[in-house]
């Protein structure tokens, strides 16, 4: 892979910008009550959804040259003014002024991603595996279905609250967005999704999960395939997915060939330390 810059760095924080930006918006048709917002802020695409939703940080700050105190203080301000912590990725190419202006505020290490990365080629051909179960795109029909499927798999086959349904469902409808499902003796088992990102060259892999008793089976690694084959046909140049260190998800990723191209904490500002 290339030398990490600003330039590629940018291209890779797409992966979560983006899909960010087009879940507010999603939402904002939907659901206006909810009354989300997104903003650039000195380069970077600041989103918010709700208190306490897992989607919507400031990403990309200090990606495009020096962070003024009054930008930050406009990315503070965006959160704070709709009752929320700040939450900024900070990646390790970011311009050194976003590092000593946070020092002099009440930010706290939240949680470390890796940012794992896989080259694509339209000339590539992926390696198939037998994998009990189906593996097929899904359609607008089934987005309920998988919605609640897919949130089940993260609570471990615990019944979801529709709360945290809710969150899945932007996933699969927002525009730009592809999805699959997988089946087993008819039943859905698991689902996947992603974004192509053409102004990046890159397409953004997230939102997958197996229900518990159907991993292990190779169900993961065949969404990872269809998702690859499925971007390389687009002509993306890369594919980008972000995971927690050690987890299973990288471990996989890491077997379809991604590699990490760099870490990177979420930052949280502390509003009363």
């Amino acid at each position: 892979m290339q030398f990490l810059n600003c330039e590629l760095v940018r291209r890779f924080e797409a992966a979560e910008a983006i899909p960010q930006v087009h879940f507010a918006k999603h939402l904002e048709r939907v659901k206006p009550d909810l009354k989300v917002a997104y903003e650039v802020i000195g380069g970077a695409h600041t989103v918010f959804i709700h208190p306490g939703c897992v989607v919507g940080r400031c990403v990309g700050l200090g990606l495009n040259g020096t962070v003024s105190a009054a930008d930050l203080d406009r990315v503070e301000q965006f959160y704070i003014s709709r009752g929320e912590s700040p939450q900024v990725d900070v990646v390790p190419v970011a311009d050194q002024s976003l590092f000593e202006l946070m020092k002099q505020r009440p930010y706290r290490f939240e949680e470390l991603n890796n940012v794992l990365v896989r080259p694509l080629s339209k000339l590539e051909t992926l390696a198939s595996r037998d994998v009990n179960a189906e593996i097929r795109r899904s359609s607008p029909e089934e987005c309920e279905a998988l919605c609640e499927v897919v949130a089940r798999a993260f609570l471990e086959g615990k019944d979801p609250d529709p709360q945290f349904v809710d969150v899945f469902r932007p996933l699969y409808g927002m525009e730009g967005a592809f999805s699959f499902a997988a089946y087993v003796d008819g039943k859905m088992v698991g689902g996947a999704s992603g974004m192509l990102i053409p102004e990046a060259g890159i397409a953004a892999f997230f939102g997958s999960s197996t229900l518990p008793e159907y991993r292990g089976s190779g169900i993961q690694g065949a969404f990872l395939r269809e998702r690859l084959k499925l971007a390389a046909e687009a002509g993306c140049e890369y594919a980008v997915i972000v995971t927690r260190g050690g987890s299973t998800s990288q471990r996989n990723c890491e077997r379809a060939g991604f590699r990490v191209a760099y870490s990177k904490p979420v930052m949280k500002m502390h509003l009363s330390v």
